[in-house]
């Protein structure tokens, strides 16, 4: 940075307080989203489900530039309403993307998970001290 200041993003994860936040922002926001998609029909032909993906998603990216493991989790609910609502609105290849985008975060969820771990188990202590999102490549090529 400019300043000095060290502005790397730290995979962690959130507090409770974050976690609380990231919640109540779902439940009110897909409260909203759903209600003005249901006043207005023209907004979405199935107003709660894409209110809930669309805030789902939102909360999702929230938590990623944040660096918090829990962005994972936001994205597995986000798949588990959009395969099968894909796959029931006749949307197949959609829903091979969500399928797709599933794995995809199995696997990154299980990669930040162990990535908040390696230097703290290394060094015997609890998991506390974040990775910065910057180094998370090189320590991976440096563990191979």
């Amino acid at each position: 940075a400019r300043d000095g200041r060290d502005d790397r993003i730290a995979v962690r994860f959130a507090t409770g307080r974050e976690r609380l936040l990231l919640l109540a922002g779902a439940v009110g926001g897909t409260l909203a989203v759903g209600g003005l998609f249901t006043a207005v029909p023209v907004l979405s032909w199935n107003p709660w489900p894409d209110a809930y993906i669309f805030v789902g998603t939102l909360v999702a990216m929230i938590a990623q530039a944040r660096g918090l493991v829990e962005f994972w989790f936001a994205w597995l609910l986000v798949d588990l309403v959009g395969v099968p609502l894909a796959f029931s609105s006749g949307l197949a290849f959609s829903g091979l993307v969500y399928v797709l985008y599933f794995v995809l975060v199995l696997w990154g969820l299980r990669s930040w998970w162990l990535r908040t771990r390696t230097l703290d188990a290394a060094a015997g202590a609890e998991p506390t001290a974040p990775v910065p999102v910057t180094d998370l490549a090189a320590r991976e090529g440096a563990a191979q």
